[in-house]
């Protein structure tokens, strides 16, 4: 399978589970263990996935309010 659509299978079968281990990606996407697998490292030294104790979801951004929006001053 093509390294691109591996990619772009992975992120969404993300995006619909919210995290999963990579046999479970395999499983849904199609791919091979190792596809997934491969898939996942290169998505991750990218910034776009995490992992910790196997599990893998996407990469999430917080940031803080803007000035000016939230609670005003009394």
């Amino acid at each position: 399978m093509e390294k691109r659509l591996s990619m772009l299978l992975v992120i969404q079968t993300l995006q619909m589970r919210g995290r999963a281990y990579a046999r479970d990606i395999a499983r849904r996407t199609g791919m091979k263990n190792e596809e997934a697998i491969a898939a996942l490292l290169e998505l991750e030294k990218r910034g776009k996935v995490e992992q910790v104790n196997g599990y893998w979801w996407l990469h999430v951004i917080f940031e803080a309010p803007a000035a000016g929006r939230g609670r005003k001053a009394k």
